[in-house]
């Protein structure tokens, strides 16, 4: 998980991705950019209470970079990427990486079930999910599960598919949570 400026929002993310009921256990790296708020101490907080947790420094403070060195410092052979400003539903994991290995995906995931708390956010968030505003595309509005363009965050093995790009796939996983 790469995180910058995020202080108010870590502790929910991280709560969200290690209470997952995922069987082979969690372990979560957070890549944390340079901020201007507290992120950097509660990473470390949250990694002093929970051996679960790596905290790394992310230099260039950018989310592909943080999600490299995410990726090169954890340990297990599935990737599940989680974001700093989502909360993954109950049974996110476990959905993600079973779709995963019975389907043979290169990437499996859900949709970006956006939400606000005030009226313009509810606006947004209806614009993110809705057709109208994004397209068509699956992982932005859901539906059912099968093969899709890409999946929003996703579950994906550590190591590369042998697949050709022009043919990998990505499936879309059942609805999972709230």
């Amino acid at each position: 998980m790469a995180a910058r400026g995020e202080e108010r929002r870590l502790p929910a993310a991280v709560r969200h991705v290690l209470d997952q009921d995922y069987p082979a256990g969690i372990e979560l790296v957070l890549a944390v950019g340079p901020s201007r708020d507290r992120t950097r101490e509660i990473a470390g907080q949250l990694a002093a209470a929970d051996s679960r947790i790596t905290v790394l420094d992310n230099p260039a403070g950018e989310i592909p970079a943080g999600l490299n060195l995410a990726i090169a410092a954890s340990r297990h052979p599935v990737i599940v990427r989680a974001d700093a400003r989502s909360l993954l539903p109950a049974g996110y994991v476990r959905t993600a990486v079973q779709v995963l290995r019975e389907t043979g995906a290169v990437n499996a995931g859900g949709y970006r079930a956006a939400q606000g708390v005030t009226p313009f956010q509810q606006a947004v968030a209806w614009a993110m999910t809705s057709p109208a505003g994004v397209g068509p595309a699956r992982y932005q509005t859901g539906g059912e599960p099968g093969p899709c363009d890409s999946v929003y965050l996703g579950a994906f093995r550590r190591e590369p598919s042998s697949e050709p790009a022009a043919t990998a796939r990505a499936t879309c996983a059942p609805r999972t949570g709230n």
